[in-house]
């Protein structure tokens, strides 16, 4: 195989990880599909959801990143934007939007690049220093993310109203205490984890610092970013106008529950993607020798 054959096949396997598996015609991936769409529908119709709050404790965004992941970006975004439509069709939450069924489609898409520079880093390197810094900087960016948000987003006119303004400072409390433990919880998780896997155990640690990294970029992306912004185009297509008390109801009814909400689901995210990985690695890697050890 020559430069250009070998550069050509590490482009496949970047946007398509499973080849040489066709995913369209192969019965199984086509029934792993069904699964994991079946999955998605499930966990969104047993979401929890939090008094006082418009927001939802979901675990569907799992397996929307378990598909990217193994299925590469390109069918990340297809399969995204099936299993949202999917979902939305049977137990929609309020009226469509498009901004809203971007989100998962994209999510799939960046888990398929994640997922495929993961394969590409464990398959070149034995030096994974560079990407526990990087894990590490997104770590803190969440965490900075967060406070800046609730220090410098302050709603207009708090001081006129005691009741809003007590509900403000006590949240903002409860937000900063669980940033606080949760970075505590995951640095000593993560540097424990790493002990116990270093000497013998380094793809381990990087599957773990690029699954952490994954789960925190999309949380802060499409969450915390993209989220209150999103939240005011919504009412703003709902109602034909952006209402006066945005910043008020993108704080207080957004940003806020989704800071308590994500410090509470993040590690479960990353453990619940962990484990998924660990079982299902040898199922993808017996299934690719199957086919390269096929006499026909």
């Amino acid at each position: 195989m020559d430069n250009s054959q070998l550069a050509n096949s590490k482009v496949k396997k970047f946007f398509f990880p499973l080849a040489p598996i066709k995913v369209i015609t192969s019965l199984k991936t086509m029934l792993i599909i069904a699964l994991m769409i079946a999955l998605k529908i499930v966990f969104e119709l047993i979401s929890i959801p939090i008094p006082g709050f418009v927001v939802n404790i979901s675990f569907g965004v799992v397996i929307v990143l378990m598909m990217g992941w193994y299925f590469g970006p390109v069918y990340g975004l297809v399969l995204g934007f099936i299993s949202d439509t999917l979902c939305y069709f049977i137990h929609p939450t309020g009226v469509w939007f498009w901004m809203y069924a971007l989100q998962e489609p994209l999510i799939g898409m960046i888990a398929g690049i994640v997922g495929s520079a993961y394969r590409l880093r464990k398959q070149t390197t034995r030096n994974i220093v560079i990407d526990i810094v990087i894990q590490q900087i997104m770590f803190t960016c969440f965490v900075i993310f967060c406070f800046v948000g609730l220090v410098l987003w302050t709603p207009k006119n708090q001081s006129d109203d005691q009741y809003w303004n007590s509900q403000y400072q006590a949240y903002r409390w409860v937000c900063c205490g669980l940033l606080c433990l949760f970075y505590l919880v995951m640095e000593v998780f993560t540097f424990w984890y790493m002990g116990v896997n270093w000497k013998n155990k380094e793809n381990s640690i990087l599957l773990f610092t690029y699954v952490t990294f994954l789960a925190l970029f999309v949380i802060v992306l499409f969450s915390l970013a993209l989220g209150p912004w999103i939240t005011a185009k919504y009412l703003a297509y709902i109602n034909g106008y952006t209402p006066s008390n945005w910043v008020n109801i993108g704080f207080m009814y957004y940003f806020i529950p989704r800071v308590i909400i994500d410090c509470i689901k993040t590690p479960i995210i990353i453990l619940l993607s962990l484990g998924i990985v660990f079982v299902v690695d040898p199922i993808i890697d017996n299934a690719k020798n199957g086919i390269f050890n096929r006499w026909d």
